[in-house]
């Protein structure tokens, strides 16, 4: 491509302005090497402009990527290393002869893998995408971090803890939960913008209870899904509670590059639909089965 000088600046040839403002400029766009859609409050990275459909040009091209864009290299290694180590804690326990016949029947193994890894992925893509929505709304990502992180923290281990209720009903407290949470999530969809907006304007230590309190009723019905599953891990299947943990610490490390990816390519919306769907898959994959003598 031929530029033209203006001052100190190159610009395109005209025809690449007249494709951009043409009608046609949707199909344009997304056939263009580098995304160059424009920035939303959905999804506010104004120099995330690289494609990672095309990872190989870019990496043959790598000497000439600006330093603002390596990141979202970086967030694809990353998400390459977690993703394996991963796929080690899910098959190595089977390599170690893990007993089907000790553990209970394949679809209960394969509920609580879901289940499990579902809910490490779930957790953290809320937590992340709640932390850059309010980070908009306090003007301070630090701010943001902090209050969401012990927020969050606070509130579903209070849930965790009144899930003890449920301790003989392990799936019924899932389902109340689940149910919940997918509820608060569509008024979330649905409101959480104009309440942010409300507030926009209020004084610091308001906007700091307004995050409380809409974290608040988030988190607490979170914490219910992973200590009632731990809790129906009885008898012989109790020896699968570490694999448990080691899935749902695993796919919670994929979780954060990932959602860094998903966000700068689709925007926080379509990561929070993503998350709603899998707590609708924690629903149905509870591990509960006939246990075996």
């Amino acid at each position: 491509m031929d530029f033209t000088p203006l001052g100190d600046t190159l610009i395109p040839p005209l025809p690449y302005f007249a494709k951009i403002s043409h009608q046609n400029h949707k199909k344009f766009s997304s056939d263009y090497f580098f995304n160059i859609s424009p920035a939303t409050n959905d999804r506010p990275f104004f120099y995330s402009i690289l494609r990672l459909s095309k990872l190989k040009s870019i990496l043959s091209r790598i000497s000439l990527i600006p330093k603002e864009e390596i990141g979202e290299l970086v967030n694809a290694a990353v998400l390459f290393q977690s993703a394996l180590f991963a796929l080690l804690i899910l098959f190595l326990p089977a390599l170690a002869r893990f007993s089907l016949k000790r553990q209970g029947d394949a679809v209960f193994l394969l509920k609580s893998i879901v289940y499990f890894s579902c809910l490490g992925l779930s957790f953290l893509f809320l937590e992340i995408i709640l932390i850059a929505k309010f980070t908009y709304f306090l003007n301070d990502s630090t701010s943001s971090f902090a209050v969401v992180l012990s927020s969050m923290l606070i509130f579903s281990g209070l849930g965790s803890f009144f899930a003890g209720r449920f301790v003989d009903a392990p799936q019924k407290g899932v389902r109340i939960s689940v149910c919940v949470l997918l509820l608060t999530l569509g008024f979330y969809y649905l409101f959480l913008n104009p309440v942010l907006l409300l507030f926009l304007n209020a004084l610091f230590v308001v906007k700091i209870a307004v995050i409380c309190v809409l974290v608040a009723s988030l988190s607490f019905v979170m914490g219910f899904p992973f200590s009632l599953g731990l809790s129906a891990l009885k008898g012989a299947r109790a020896s699968f509670i570490p694999w448990a943990w080691g899935l749902n610490g695993a796919f919670s490390v994929v979780s954060t590059p990932l959602v860094n990816l998903l966000s700068v390519s689709y925007g926080y919306t379509a990561v929070f639909l993503l998350s709603a769907a899998l707590y609708a898959l924690v629903l149905f994959t509870f591990p509960v089965g006939v246990e075996k003598k």
